[in-house]
Order: C-alpha cells, then sequence, then structure tokens
C-alpha cells in the first residue's frame, strides 16, 4: 500500500530556507538545458516533477511561491513584450532570472518560447 506524499514531500521548494537574491543581482548556476513551454493542464507539473526527480532542477509556476518578489521581474518582461513598456529581456536578464534552474515548464515562461529559445 502506497502512501500519500506530504505537501512538504510533494513541494519541497515551498518550504526551503533560502535568502531572497534579486534577480539583477544573480548569475547562472546551471546550464539551460530543457525548454517544456506548455499551458497549465498539460502535464506540466508531472514534468517538473520528473526532472526534479533526475536531479535537472526545474522551474514551474510552484517556484514563484517560492519567490514572490521574481513577480515583479515577470511582470516587467510581460510589459516589455506585449505592451513595448521597457526593453526585451536580454540573453543576461534570462540568466539572471533563471539562474537556478535548467529546465523550464509551465507558466510564466510559456509566452517568452521563442525568447527563450534564442537565448
Amino acid at each position: 500500500m502506497s502512501r500519500t506524499l506530504s505537501l512538504q514531500e510533494r513541494h519541497p521548494e515551498l518550504f526551503a530556507k533560502h535568502a531572497y537574491v534579486e534577480p539583477a543581482k544573480r548569475k547562472r548556476k546551471v546550464k539551460m538545458e530543457v525548454l517544456c513551454l506548455s499551458y497549465m493542464r498539460t502535464g506540466t507539473a508531472s514534468m517538473y516533477a520528473a526532472l526534479n526527480i533526475l536531479d535537472i532542477p526545474c522551474f514551474h509556476s510552484f517556484s514563484l511561491l517560492s519567490r514572490i518578489p521574481d513577480c515583479k521581474t515577470w511582470s516587467a518582461a510581460l510589459d516589455a513584450k506585449f505592451f513595448s513598456r521597457g526593453s526585451p529581456f536580454t540573453l543576461t536578464q534570462w540568466d539572471q532570472l533563471l539562474s537556478d534552474y535548467a529546465a523550464i515548464t509551465d507558466v510564466p515562461a510559456t509566452p517568452f518560447a521563442e525568447d527563450l529559445i534564442a537565448a
């Protein structure tokens, strides 16, 4: 009989103790390897879980729960891309925002598929 995993076991990133560092002060720690740029409810959580089991640190919308202040940076990227408010994000800015991740699934990254592929 299998047991149900606790919330902490399913989403350890929500319980991780770490000091928040502004994206502009971050540097890429791992090379980006996987872009799974699908919308919600299309298996992105399963892909996220599988990639993390394989020790490929993955960004998913769950990740924002432990980095709420990053929402400002994601909003700036959306404003620049879709509303011409600011300059489109550069490779350096994407590396800073996603510095700890080798993979991406789910939103808010999905609308930036072309940008992230080019980066």
